[in-house]
C-alpha cells in the first residue's frame, strides 16, 4: 500500500506523509470497514500484481464498496479485477454500488461501471436525486445474485 501511496494513490490522504503517518491513516480508514480486499490482475510486473484495493462497509442490509486504484493499473486490469471481485462477492453478499452522476459521458466512474454491467455481474437499478450524504444525483447498481 505504501508503494501505491508514494506513486499517487489514495488521493484523499494528506500528501508527503512518511510510512508511519500513512500506516496510521490507512488503518484508520480500515477500522470503519467490514471488508477490505486487494484486487489482483495480470500485469507486466507479474502474473499476480495488486492493482487496487476495495474496502466495504455494511450499510443497513447491503454491502457498499469503495475502490482505490493503484497508479499502474491499466484499464484492462481495472475491468478484469472488478468483474472478478463482483462475481465472487455476489455469491454471499448483496452489493449496492452508488456512482455519482447520471450521464456516463460526463462521469468516468459511471462510464466504467456501465461497461462492467455488460459482463453480467451487476445491473443498473435507477437514479436517485439528492442522495445523502453527497446530496447529488447518484446512479445505483446492484449485484445479480447467484443461487
Amino acid at each position: 500500500m505504501w508503494g501505491a501511496y508514494v506513486k499517487g494513490a489514495f488521493a484523499s490522504f494528506e500528501r508527503n506523509m512518511d510510512e508511519t503517518g500513512f500506516a496510521a491513516a490507512f488503518y484508520g480508514v480500515l477500522e470503519n470497514c467490514d471488508f477490505a480486499h486487494v484486487l489482483i490482475a495480470e500485469h507486466e510486473r507479474g502474473p499476480k500484481t495488486p492493482v487496487g484495493i476495495v474496502a466495504a462497509a455494511y450499510r443497513d442490509y447491503w454491502l457498499s464498496p469503495h475502490v482505490e486504484w493503484f497508479p499502474w493499473a491499466s484499464a484492462r486490469n481495472k475491468l478484469e479485477s472488478i468483474v472478478y471481485y463482483l462475481h465472487e462477492m455476489r455469491r454471499n453478499h448483496f452489493l449496492i454500488l452508488t456512482i455519482k452522476g447520471d450521464d456516463p459521458k460526463r462521469s468516468p466512474d459511471l462510464h466504467f461501471f456501465s461497461h462492467v454491467k455488460d459482463y453480467g455481474v451487476i445491473r443498473q437499478i435507477g437514479v436517485v436525486e439528492d442522495m445523502p450524504p453527497w446530496r447529488e444525483r447518484m446512479t445505483l447498481f446492484h449485484t445479480k445474485v447467484i443461487l
